[in-house]
């Protein structure tokens, strides 16, 4: 709202910074020639400070300067220098010779002095033109950022296995020749699920109670998939009541277990995982068992994988994120803060 109104009303502020700028340069001169003749200084000099001012800060600078094209801005920023002097020590000697009729020494005597006191204006209006680009380019990198950030989040979103859906109508459809009563609480299921992914994870955070919901969602409807070759076992806390967290955390974790142990292997396999409160942090572990003779490497997929690129650009340094593998099972074990 402040930026907004910043640049609405601009023109206020460059008021504001020349009233200013004029009573310095006043009392800068004054103390050289006295007041009366810092009125003429003021009256003559102030606008080739201005003009320097503004040749610098509209023209010099997005011309070449924010182009990258340095020889040429100083270069011309050289030439610029050169002919503002110029003119400041000519309106100098004007003012000494002919309308204070002060004598030429005293114009060489006060020459550099009251170049500074012109050029300090100048130097603050430049440095502020500067200040204001830098600020905007990175307000300009931030919002690339974050735009680019929320593609990347939609899009990480949206990486659920696909054989997990089709397996699922195919089990819908199964249940459905078969006019099975568990058929409309499987729909009922995947509707929710499905709902979740796309509506509800368009938040910046979800309630924990959510998440944990579609997590048994997903494994009611894997556990239809595999049957009683998986046996799952959970810890959940006592009150998920009032807890945010990022969408879309638990359901990785998940796929990765059911993908990497109970899908590649043709026995009996198992999962544990558990969600806990320690202090002001959540603890999510899940361990899963993994197939006699599979590489150890492979245990994690690309869904951990996007799911650590999610948490890193989400909660930064926040969380923490730890795996291993055994021959027998993948634990990955997380941590992040209990709210954002």
């Amino acid at each position: 709202m402040l930026t907004k109104w910043f640049f609405r009303f601009r023109w206020i502020w460059h008021v504001i910074f020349w009233a200013l700028s004029a009573m310095f340069l006043y009392y800068f001169i004054s103390v050289q020639v006295g007041p009366e003749t810092s009125s003429w200084f003021v009256i003559l000099l102030f606008p080739i400070t201005i003009a320097t001012t503004y040749f610098f800060t509209h023209f010099l600078i997005p011309v070449y300067l924010n182009r990258k094209k340095y020889f040429k801005f100083f270069l011309y920023a050289a030439y610029t220098i050169i002919l503002s002097v110029y003119l400041t020590l000519v309106v100098i000697f004007i003012i000494f010779i002919f309308i204070t009729k002060l004598n030429v020494q005293s114009a060489y005597f006060n020459a550099t002095f009251l170049i500074i006191g012109i050029y300090i204006p100048v130097i603050a209006g430049i440095a502020i033109r500067l200040f204001r680009i830098l600020q905007e380019s990175e307000e300009n990198n931030l919002r690339l950022l974050q735009q680019k950030t929320e593609a990347e989040l939609k899009f990480l979103k949206s990486q659920i296995e696909p054989h997990f859906l089709f397996n699922t109508l195919n089990n819908i459809y199964s249940l459905t020749l078969d006019k099975s009563d568990k058929a409309p609480e499987v729909i009922l299921q995947l509707s929710e699920l499905l709902s979740y992914i796309i509506y509800d994870c368009s938040q910046v955070t979800v309630p924990l109670e959510k998440e944990l919901e579609q997590l048994e969602n997903y494994i009611s409807l894997e556990q239809l998939r595999y049957d009683n070759r998986v046996t799952i076992t959970k810890e959940g806390i006592s009150d998920p009541v009032n807890i945010n967290i990022m969408p879309l955390i638990f359901l990785p974790l998940m796929e990765n277990c059911f993908k990497h142990g109970v899908k590649a292997s043709a026995r009996q396999s198992w999962i544990k995982y558990s969600v806990q409160l320690a202090g002001e942090r959540l603890v999510v572990s899940v361990i899963n068992s993994i197939p006699a003779g599979k590489e150890k490497e492979n245990s994690g997929g690309i869904g951990i994988e996007n799911l650590k690129n999610r948490l890193q650009t989400f909660y930064g340094n926040e969380y923490k994120f730890e795996s291993k593998a055994t021959d027998t099972e993948y634990t990955v074990l997380l941590e992040i803060p209990k709210k954002r």
